[in-house]
């Protein structure tokens, strides 16, 4: 048993932040780290040198740097952000639904991590290949419910906002889209490489020949475009159709990383593409001389606190960014 826990570790590392370290007296039993929680992603190695590790926390794809565009704070971060900007203007602004927008905000900041086991048939204790595909099933399987649950979060803060906006005929998603169209106006830094990065990793599944999508894609109206997909998008999701994948390999030879896979990377753009939405609408809502200050080290005009919540600094470069037709 020790041999084969041995063997499905072997060669994996990440972290706890800060690790667990051991005093020299002090000896842990085999049983007593794997009946801790995530006790199957303890790292060996690390105990060689008096620490307990972890390999992954389920949340690392969703909140994890996969972008690779330094221009954007932390996913977590704009997240965040944006739940207190919500929490704030709800103090002055008509409509009384901006405290479900902070708060399915902040139960999607919430999370930090889960576990996950899919070997239902426990065949993992009796064959080492089974164990190593099961260890990376089960890491594609947490990572999958966390980029699933933080995005649900904040796609109901997004219905949420909607909600605000008053009761139509039409579903949220599809009166959304309407709605971000007429009010999207003036500058949103990135928003064009954050849409088009999503298209890239969802290639394929977007529908383009929707009727929607088409009458956007004449108007030209990026945010209507965005808000049409990430409506799609989120049909696929609450229908079983963006289902968890297999895992590209698994064992000691493997090169696979779950962190990598396109399907987990466009939850987390996805997401983010889904905050900018909700900052135009919000935007849109702000008076003109009205300051928000929450998440700033001063106060700061809200229009335009809100048009660069998500940068890493002050950003402009005079580029329309919410306009297909500016596109050279």
């Amino acid at each position: 048993m020790r041999l084969r826990i041995s063997g499905l570790f072997r060669g994996l590392a990440d972290r706890i932040d800060p690790p667990l370290r051991l005093r020299p007296q002090e000896k842990l039993q085999l049983q007593d780290l794997l009946s801790l929680p995530g006790g199957e992603r303890l790292d060996w190695r690390s105990l060689d040198q008096g620490e307990v590790r972890v390999r992954y926390r389920a949340t690392d794809a969703v909140w994890g740097d996969v972008e690779g565009n330094g221009n954007l704070i932390d996913l977590r971060e704009h997240v965040r952000r944006m739940c207190v900007a919500a929490r704030e203007i709800g103090q002055f602004a008509q409509g009384d639904g901006w405290g479900d927008v902070a708060h399915n905000l902040r139960l999607a900041y919430a999370l930090t991590d889960l576990f996950a086991d899919t070997d239902v048939d426990g065949l993992s204790m009796w064959c080492n290949p089974v164990a190593d595909y099961e260890s990376a099933d089960s890491e594609l399987a947490a990572k999958h419910l966390a980029a699933t649950i933080v995005f649900t979060f904040v796609w109901t803060a997004w219905e949420s906002l909607i909600d605000v906006m008053g009761a139509g005929v039409v579903g949220k998603g599809a009166k959304g889209r309407d709605i971000v169209v007429r009010l999207a106006s003036g500058e949103m830094p990135h928003f064009r490489a954050v849409l088009f990065n999503a298209f890239a990793l969802d290639y394929g599944q977007v529908d383009f020949a929707h009727r929607d999508m088409r009458r956007l894609l004449d108007m030209g109206s990026l945010p209507g475009i965005a808000a049409e997909y990430l409506r799609q998008f989120r049909n696929r999701v609450i229908h079983g159709d963006v289902q968890k994948p297999e895992p590209g390999d698994w064992g000691d030879s493997s090169k696979y990383r779950a962190d990598e896979d396109p399907h987990l990377r466009r939850f987390h753009t996805n997401i983010r593409l889904l905050l900018l939405l909700l900052q135009i609408i919000a935007r849109s809502l702000v008076d003109r001389g009205t300051h928000l200050e929450s998440w700033l080290e001063y106060p700061r005009d809200g229009k335009s606190a809100l048009e660069q919540l998500h940068c890493a600094e002050r950003w402009y470069d005079g580029e329309p960014e919410m306009d297909l037709n500016s596109w050279p």
